[in-house]
């Protein structure tokens, strides 16, 4: 699982262990991903996801994982929120590369593995950004948007093998990336934590922002065996 060091992440690979999995973590900051793999007693690989150079070891490693993988959580990503006269070439190339074709050669590289074992669950975790517009977010929304395309995509090509892949689509999570959203509105609006975090509870219909936990419960259900007529979902 990528991003498997925190918010999200951690609450999947713990629910994850607690069914038993034995799990691959992958993350950026070497301190938190190994503290978290000694957690639950697993591998524990830093990648950067939006390095090719990275990506490309991180994949020899998979390639040479003499267990192979039954299951791949896509869930590392990197959001940035800009107007179209500031979202620059970079925040373009990095959220593409981490939130899409990241994905796309770590399902690249799993899949055969998977369908040569007979069972296997992709797993995506993309946003409601991937199935709808929000302002200041062109770019973002571009790169989930197609995470949920190619999610799609792949459902039909792989339909008859054993293999599920399915998106999730979450709308704000309690995890570091809501706080950093939460203290931009605060300093650009000049409101308070409390008004600020108000602002993105109402962009749920039921106003709140939803925990970590609930993410990973989703995922949880969708790796089960009962699940294997869910495919091709967001």
């Amino acid at each position: 699982m990528t991003g498997g060091a925190r918010g999200i992440g951690l609450a999947i690979a713990t629910n994850l262990h607690r069914k038993g999995c034995k799990l691959i973590l992958v993350g950026r900051n070497v301190e938190r991903l190994d503290a978290a793999a000694k957690q639950f007693d697993a591998l524990s690989w830093q990648a950067d996801l939006g390095d090719n150079e990275s990506l490309g070891v991180l994949l020899s490693k998979i390639e040479n994982h003499s267990d192979g993988i039954d299951i791949l959580v896509n869930n590392a990503g990197v959001a940035k929120s800009a107007s179209l006269k500031n979202s620059s070439d970079e925040d373009w190339r990095q959220m593409l590369n981490v939130n899409a074709f990241a994905p796309f050669k770590l399902i690249q590289k799993t899949f055969p593995i998977m369908k040569k074992k007979g069972w296997g669950r992709i797993v995506n975790i993309a946003s409601n950004a991937g199935v709808s517009g929000y302002n200041y977010s062109s770019v973002y929304c571009a790169s989930k948007h197609a995470l949920v395309g190619m999610t799609r995509a792949l459902a039909v090509e792989i339909a008859t093998s054993s293999v599920t892949i399915n998106a999730i689509c979450p709308g704000w999570v309690d995890t570091d990336l809501a706080k950093d959203a939460i203290d931009n509105i605060a300093s650009k609006t000049g409101r308070d934590a409390k008004e600020s975090r108000a602002v993105l509870e109402k962009m749920s219909p039921q106003n709140r922002i939803i925990s970590p936990q609930e993410v990973a419960h989703m995922v949880s259900m969708l790796c089960s065996d009962d699940a294997k007529s869910i495919h091709g979902q967001a």
